[in-house]
Formats: C-alpha cells, structure tokens, sequence
C-alpha cells in the first residue's frame, strides 16, 4: 500500500511493541494497542531495536475529506494510543479485511468502499459508546471558528484571527492547533473544501465558479488543494456522483 499524499494510518499491534512520538511524548505501542496518525504529519513511530521481540502490527491507510475527519474525533475523544480488544469488532473487520487483500478476494471498488465504511462505522461507534469527553474550548477560540464560518469564502488574515482571540499571532496559531489539532489557514481550507465538495454534489454550478464561490480565485490551486484533501479531482468528485457518509463530509 502506499504512503504518499495526506491520509490517515491505523496501526494496530498483533505482538511486540513499537514507539509512537507525538505531542512531544513517546508512546508504547504494545500488544492490543492502536494509533492514529495523519500523514504527513508531526508524529514518529518506529520500532525500537532493543525490544525482546520483533513488532508485529496490522495496518490500513485511509484517504479522503471522512478519514481526516475520523482522525479528528479520534484525537478529541482518545489519548494517543488506545487499547482494543483483539475481539473487538474494528479489530475483527481490520483482520478479515486484510485476509481478503491476501487472498486477493476483497471485490470491486463499491464492495471495497462499504468494508471500508463498515469499519470506519466500529472506530466512531466507540467513540460514541465509550469515548472520552470532548475537551473544552475557550470562547474566544470558538467565535473565531463561528466567524470563519460565516466568512470562509472571503480573503481570511491570520493578523485579524488573532486580534478577534486577542493574543499575538504566534500564541494564537499555537493554541489554536491544540484546540483543533490543525493551523488556522488550513482549517480554512478545509472549511471551503468542505464547501466546495457540497456544491459538486448538490449543483450544477460550474467548476471555476464554485472554486470563486469557496474562496480560491486560481481554479488551479482549487483542483490542488482539492485533490490533496480528497483524493481525487473536483470533475472527478463530480462524476462519481457519490456523497460520503449518508449525504454530508466533514473535515472539521
């Protein structure tokens, strides 16, 4: 499977124990324990040479707007590393999922997506079930959030962010990836990608004028940026006129 370009990785240990470095910490990864990790991202995991026994571990990558998406609940209802039952349901549907990638036996696209939602279903019913609470935000950060949302599709100033938080641009940038665990530029971004996704499926509205819409005058930048975040471009998006996750994509 290949790495390149964003997307969310899965990493489950089947036995020994590997190190995941994020948030400035460094995590063991032992048996029965799982991470999330964006890619690219701020983070390392790697196995440590001195450990008694090799690192045996299960893994799938995802991409698109809902794996980001995933990975953000994750982070606000998990610590970095969480335990799960080798019995579990994510763990099970993970490990018949990769039998059938070995057996060569998984189907077409369509029966690859709905294996694939079936599983994402079993990571966000835990959440629900047994996540932990969501942490808090301060007001000043959550009437900035509320401010992009009624502007997003406007030039949007880091300097002006941060004067509606009041506190210095470098403070704000800093606390504000705490809180959301992304910049403020790209939660921007991806709140237009957001947009621009609803528009491809809802309308007929023209590419140019749904990228002018969202916030992106170069129609060239739009198909970049779009295509890094779901993995494919907006025509693409468009043609395959399916709508992730029963009607709705949130990124954020």
């Amino acid at each position: 499977m290949k790495r390149e370009g964003e997307g969310v990785i899965f990493k489950y240990t089947l036995s020994g124990e590997g190190r995941f470095n994020y948030g400035g910490r460094t995590h063991k990864v032992g048996r029965g324990k799982a991470f999330f990790a964006i890619v690219p991202g701020r983070h390392r995991y790697y196995y440590d040479p001195s450990s008694e026994e090799p690192w045996e571990f299960i893994w799938i990558r995802l991409a698109g707007i809902q794996a980001m998406a995933l990975w953000q609940e994750w982070l606000e209802s998990e610590e970095a590393v969480a335990e799960f039952s080798a019995e579990s349901e994510t763990i099970a549907k993970l490990v018949s999922f990769y039998e059938s990638a070995a057996a060569g036996t998984l189907g077409d696209m369509w029966d690859i997506s709905v294996r694939l939602y079936e599983w994402l279903l079993t990571v966000l019913k835990r959440r629900t079930v047994g996540g932990m609470p969501r942490r808090v935000i301060p007001d000043e950060y959550t009437r900035v959030t509320a401010w992009i949302e009624d502007h997003f599709m406007e030039d949007v100033a880091l300097d002006r962010l941060a004067e509606m938080a009041g506190v210095t641009k470098h403070h704000f940038c800093k606390k504000f990836f705490e809180f959301y665990y992304t910049t403020p530029i790209q939660y921007v971004r991806k709140r237009r990608i957001e947009e621009a996704a609803l528009l491809l499926h809802q309308s007929r509205i023209p590419i140019k004028d749904i990228a002018v819409r969202c916030g992106f005058i170069d129609l060239g930048y739009f198909g970049k940026v779009f295509h890094g975040i779901i993995g494919v471009s907006p025509s693409e998006y468009r043609r395959s006129g399916v709508m992730e996750f029963g009607g709705t994509l949130k990124l954020l």
